[in-house]
Formats: C-alpha cells, structure tokens, sequence
C-alpha cells in the first residue's frame, strides 16, 4: 500500500514537471505581439502601422457583415 503511494506520488509529480515544461516552450513559440483593435483609435500606445492594419481588418469585418 505504501509502495502504491510512492508510485503514484513519482508519477503525479513527473505529469506536473512535464506540463509546466510544455507551458514555458508554449509560451516562447510566440513569435509576435498580439494587439486589441477595439482600443487601437484611442489609446496612443499603439503604433501607425497596428492603427492601420486594424482600421483594414474592421472595414473587411463591416463589409462582411460581422459587426
């Protein structure tokens, strides 16, 4: 009974160690930023080229009839 504890302890804590690995090189895959266009038109934190490409993506969404 002892034995059978052990083991799955080791094994419950080897599941752990393997899904935090796969969350830190998820997480180092992100090659770009990800920007939020709703305050793209207010906020001057965003950069020309961002307000640009949302302006684009929100004139294709109007005309596709998603908004």
């Amino acid at each position: 009974m002892y034995r059978l504890l052990i083991i799955s302890g080791i094994f419950a804590v080897i599941l752990m160690g393997l899904a935090l690995v796969s969350m830190i090189f998820e997480d180092t895959k992100a090659t770009g930023r990800v920007y939020n266009c709703s305050l793209a038109e207010i906020s001057p934190d965003f950069p020309p080229e961002v307000k640009n490409e949302c302006r684009k993506l929100r004139s294709e969404a109007y005309k596709n009839g998603r908004i």
